[in-house]
């Protein structure tokens, strides 16, 4: 697991070199967090100075080690532009955790050497990705030291699962073939905890949930971890075939980044939600299966109200954590089968599959009551208003759902913000009579 980093610049002379240390942003993290990643880097540095017993220095081990670190390196060399493009990509913001094919080599470093050896090749292959952040001005220092510490650490925990074991992990039957999953599951595993209780700390994010890999860097990991387990049955069996890993790890790199290129193209940057031309793909498709099974649908239209105060008053980043906010709401609140997106500015939709008119006007209210109560600063609360069409009532095709939803959240704008109305077709939208009784008491207040 890595964590992707923004850019910092740097004028990268060596008399500099100080200056530069003095002015790493780690000096500046939380204090739990310094701590934290401090503790982690004394931690794996120490277990690997005690693991490292110099009677393992054989000639088997010492091949295997330079032929992964040679390997990693070269890739690293040889994927800077892939791997350039996949930082651009990634849609999960700067602290989530992302990740990188690191494992295809460290993993089989920690299976087939002494874990101290195993602490050396991950060592080096984080140290050529210092120097290429160095190289590129788009390092963070502490945070690739503190990812191959983690990655360190998994190591230990396969050295200790191979010691449990007692046999070698690449040798045997199922039972060791299973054993050796375990491994997997170890190494990924405790790096993984490492990894997210260390970004947590230095971010002081209040959500675990927003640092965990996102569905697609977990598969790219497993994948990598599976080419790791081959390359360290190639080393072991068949050295001078293991840079046949290349074809397949470049395979998937590709494959990869054409996945992320389709999913940028259908997602918002700054809430991960679908964009109008992803919610338009996607709310469409579930349409068609409606008309094809004669199953109610709805589509629900919500615009945050006087978002521009928000803007005007604390600034664009306060803006875009009222977007994140609001996004992370749907998520929890809408099932995972319903397709929501940001359809521009403060405008969000959402098509809900198989409900009536009385269940999306329930559904709303619900979004409308819990985006009321989110707090996002001491200084910073939100309402929003909400249109809500159904088909086949109110439409049968997609763009006219939404233009009556849309009707229906200027009505609930005009009705005085914060509420729900429902589309009346073909006359007027109408409100609910909860919100009608508001409207009289505006009425009769004046």
């Amino acid at each position: 697991m890595s964590i992707a980093a923004n850019r910092v610049t740097g004028d990268g002379s060596v008399s500099s070199l100080l200056h530069r240390v003095s002015r790493w942003e780690l000096w500046s993290v939380p204090r739990a967090g310094m701590a934290f990643v401090l503790t982690v880097d004394l931690i794996a540095v120490a277990v690997a100075v005690v693991s490292i017993d110099h009677n393992d220095l054989t000639r088997v081990n010492l091949n295997r080690a330079l032929l992964l670190a040679g390997l990693a390196i070269a890739y690293s060399e040889g994927a800077r532009r892939i791997e350039r493009m996949r930082d651009y990509l990634h849609l999960a913001g700067p602290d989530r955790i992302g990740t990188t094919p690191i494992s295809v080599w460290a993993f089989p470093a920690a299976l087939i050497l002494p874990a101290g050896y195993a602490a050396l090749v991950i060592a080096a292959i984080h140290g050529h990705m210092l120097l290429l952040g160095y190289r590129q001005k788009s390092v963070r220092p502490h945070r690739v030291v503190f990812g191959g510490a983690a990655e360190m650490i998994g190591a230990y925990a396969v050295a200790a699962v191979h010691h449990g074991y007692g046999a070698s992990l690449l040798e045997g039957g199922p039972a060791v073939a299973g054993t050796a999953g375990a491994a997997l599951l170890a190494y990924t595993g405790v790096g993984l905890v490492v990894v997210v209780v260390g970004v947590r700390l230095l971010t002081d994010a209040s959500s675990w949930r927003g640092l965990l890999p996102a569905r697609s860097d977990l598969a790219f990991e497993a994948a990598t971890l599976v080419l790791g387990w081959l390359a360290a049955e190639a080393v072991v069996r068949m050295p001078w075939g293991t840079p046949a890993i290349y074809v397949l790890i470049v395979m998937l790199h590709r494959s990869t980044m054409v996945s992320e290129l389709e999913q940028a193209a259908k997602t918002d940057v700054k809430t991960g939600l679908l964009n109008s031309r992803g919610w338009q793909e996607l709310a469409g498709q579930h349409l068609l299966q409606a008309a094809r099974v004669n199953e109610p649908a709805a589509v629900v239209a919500l615009d945050l109200d006087h978002f521009k105060n928000v803007n005007d008053t604390h600034g664009h980043p306060a803006g875009d954590a009222v977007l994140v906010a609001v996004a992370d709401c749907l998520r929890h609140e809408l099932r995972a089968y319903d397709a929501i997106g940001r359809y521009g500015g403060e405008e969000f939709l959402a098509y809900l599959n198989n409900v009536d008119a009385t269940t999306a006007t329930s559904v709303a209210e619900r979004l409308r009551s819990a985006i009321s109560e989110l707090k996002i600063s001491d200084a910073i609360t939100v309402t929003a208003s909400f249109g809500v069409a159904t088909y086949p009532a109110h439409g049968a095709t997609l763009d006219a759902l939404v233009h009556a939803a849309d009707k229906a959240l200027y009505t609930a704008k005009r009705a005085g913000r914060d509420r729900v109305a429902v589309y009346d077709h073909p006359t007027r939208p109408t409100l609910p009579d909860a919100a009608r009784c508001l409207m009289r008491d505006d009425r009769t207040d004046g």
